[in-house]
């Protein structure tokens, strides 16, 4: 609701962000929606947008350089600030490290924080000169038609102020990469709870994916790609990025039932300056065109090379956050995920998904294998016929449900009802982890499996103390090792093989002494 001067509120300036791209997968005009569809304002900002920012070094390594290394893994998320500049520059040491247009534009787009006009607008400048302040000032004003900007009231000589409506979650893919596509950008709601289905914003498990699909990339060169549950499409644009700077000509395809995801993934791709890219509104593969998830389709070109998710994985009372709610365990979601996948994926595909799994210390593996073959058995009304597969699952350490409820966002008696649908739901334990499953290119493939004996599926489980953290905080204790045992896993490990159902577990929890690894986000 506007104030009486006709100002507009926060909250409404930050639900009509990105508005002019419209929600869902297709464009205002009801088309399906590709690049070369939108708005060419819109194109030309964004794009004018990627170079300000990367000209200033807007950067994953910049922002650990700013917060600390470990901010991001600690906390779960970038940190959302919403303070005036100065004071979050005075209070980050590291801040004079970094030029007064790099520490702008991060405090702007990563921090929340409200920056002065003039110094906002010099840092989207392309240099020095009277034309360049111009530049920088017609690129804050473009960006405030978008919804991206918007002006807040300053003290003194700074009349207003600039603060963004969105979050740039920086992501960065290593050396080796072409800067045509990659480091790469991404628009993301800011980390708070609104009265509306939001766009999940870049966290820790987000960036654990994406370091694992890092380490997958020397092996794989996906050619078709699928980002289910894509929120702001993230995982399945970077993704895509990989494959083109091996030359490979890829697509992906993006899915989502949130259509305020969909309009932040078209900004996304834009603003990365992608092609080849579908949007699909709807329920997972559902949303897709049929033949993609016919098992009788003979048509390698209906099936992926790669699945990525990052479902909703808390276990859920009822409502709440779409990209939150698991269903009663936190499962639903993934369950759903794997099912597809025995139809979904190309032989040699793999899938790989980041969630929380319940109970993963007790009779994993058999239901892992029941969701792989049960859509097949359920689809052909019995006895069904679904490709061989070998899973990996990679898990963290153990929480026991009173400890996972520990982490419930609420009163202590929302707490204890949370403790309580735990219990009731016959939640034991909860753990981060990854899923990842690899059909072989030469197995058996449609063969008759016998859902007792599993025979057409196996299943590693390993334990890797603080997995996510591990993996994404470079320095934490255990950092080295679980990369060790994600490239054991992805790379080393032979596809090919057979693997019987076993677990192999490291005993000891995360040795890392300073930090809880990860909580419950709700």
């Amino acid at each position: 609701m506007a104030d009486d001067n006709g100002e507009r509120s926060e909250e409404e300036v930050v639900r009509a962000a990105l508005g002019s791209l419209g929600d869902g997968a297709r464009t205002l005009e009801g088309e399906p929606w590709r690049a070369a569809l939108a708005p060419l304002r819109v194109r030309e900002t964004l794009r004018s947008l990627r170079r300000a920012l990367l000209r200033q070094n807007y950067t994953e390594v910049a922002a650990k350089e700013l917060l600390g290394v470990g901010r991001l893994a600690a906390q779960g998320a970038w940190p959302r600030l919403s303070r005036p500049m100065e004071e979050v520059a005075s209070q980050l040491p590291s801040a004079r490290r970094l030029s007064e247009a790099t520490l702008a534009l991060l405090g702007t787009f990563l921090l929340n924080a409200s920056v002065p006009n003039s110094v906002l607008e010099a840092a989207l400048s392309h240099g020095r000169s009277a034309s360049a302040g111009r530049d920088g000032r017609w690129l804050a004003v473009e960006l405030e038609e978008m919804g991206i900007l918007w002006r807040t009231p300053g003290t003194g000589h700074d009349a207003t102020r600039w603060r963004s409506a969105v979050q740039i979650a920086p992501v960065d893919a290593g050396s080796g990469h072409p800067s045509s596509s990659l480091p790469m950008l991404f628009l993301v709601d800011w980390d708070e709870l609104r009265p509306w289905h939001q766009v999940m914003t870049a966290t820790i498990d987000s960036y654990a994916l994406l370091q694992v699909q890092k380490l997958a990339h020397s092996a794989n060169a996906p050619r078709r790609i699928l980002d289910l549950c894509s929120g702001s499409g993230i995982q399945g644009l970077h993704a895509f990025a990989l494959a083109a700077s091996k030359a490979v000509h890829a697509s992906a395809t993006l899915v989502d039932l949130n259509p305020r995801a969909l309009r932040f993934a078209k900004a996304n791709v834009l603003l990365n300056g992608l092609r080849r890219i579908t949007l699909q509104s709807g329920s997972l593969y559902e949303a897709l065109p049929q033949p993609c998830v016919d098992i009788a389709c003979n048509s390698t070109a209906a099936r992926f090379d790669l699945i990525l998710a990052n479902p909703p994985y808390v276990p859920s009372m009822g409502g709440g956050q779409m990209f939150v709610a698991g269903g009663p365990t936190g499962e639903a979601v993934t369950e759903a995920i794997v099912r597809g996948a025995s139809r979904a994926l190309a032989p040699g595909g793999r899938l790989m998904l980041v969630a929380n799994l319940a109970n993963v210390h007790h009779g994993f593996p058999s239901k892992l294998a029941d969701w792989w073959h049960g859509s097949v058995s359920k689809r052909e009304g019995g006895g069904g016929v679904a490709p061989e597969v070998d899973f990996q699952v990679f898990h963290g350490d153990l929480w026991s449900s009173a400890e996972y409820a520990g982490g419930f966002i609420g009163s202590d008696e929302d707490r204890a009802r949370y403790r309580g649908h735990l219990r009731d739901a016959g939640v034991a334990t909860m753990t981060n982890a990854f899923i990842f499953a690899r059909r072989p290119a030469h197995g058996r493939g449609q063969v008759e499996c016998d859902r007792g004996a599993r025979q057409c599926s196996g299943t590693a489980l390993r334990l890797v103390p603080g997995l996510w953290h591990a993996l994404v905080d470079t320095s934490h204790q255990g950092h080295t090792s679980a990369m060790r045992a994600a490239r054991d896993l992805l790379i080393h490990a032979d596809p090919e093989r057979r693997a019987v159902m076993r677990v192999r577990r490291q005993q000891g929890p995360c040795p890392c002494a300073r930090c809880v690894c990860s909580r419950i986000r709700d």
